[in-house]
């Protein structure tokens, strides 16, 4: 294993033991509530049900989830585009540096902006 996975690794448990796993869990479904509620209010559809969407990657389907990918850019934010199956969709991670409540509200107002 790379010397620098294992540091990656061992840094990102550490934060997570510091915050507690509960406080943790609790605060990435937050935060990913946040985003695909602020996605939906801006005519998105995302693609997981609310119970069981995942906490660190937010998927957008429809015909808008090219537009979000470019509009994204567009303000400097990435969002990948989608893979097999759902080729049409768009993907936004909640994970290392993109996952903080002002990195979820710099996006959304990218969004807003660029419409």
């Amino acid at each position: 294993m790379p010397t620098a996975v294992v540091r990656a690794l061992a840094e990102s448990v550490g934060r997570i033991a510091a915050t507690g796993i509960e406080s943790w869990v609790d605060g990435r479904r937050r935060l990913a509530a946040q985003l695909r509620s602020g996605l939906r209010d801006l005519g998105f559809e995302t693609f997981a049900p609310e119970n069981t969407a995942a906490s660190m990657i937010t998927v957008v389907t429809g015909s808008g989830a090219g537009e979000l990918v470019a509009r994204a850019a567009r303000g400097g934010i990435t969002v990948a585009s989608g893979l097999e199956p759902l080729p049409s969709a768009a993907r936004i991670g909640l994970v290392g540096a993109t996952a903080t409540p002002e990195h979820v509200a710099s996006l959304l107002d990218t969004l807003s902006a660029s419409r």
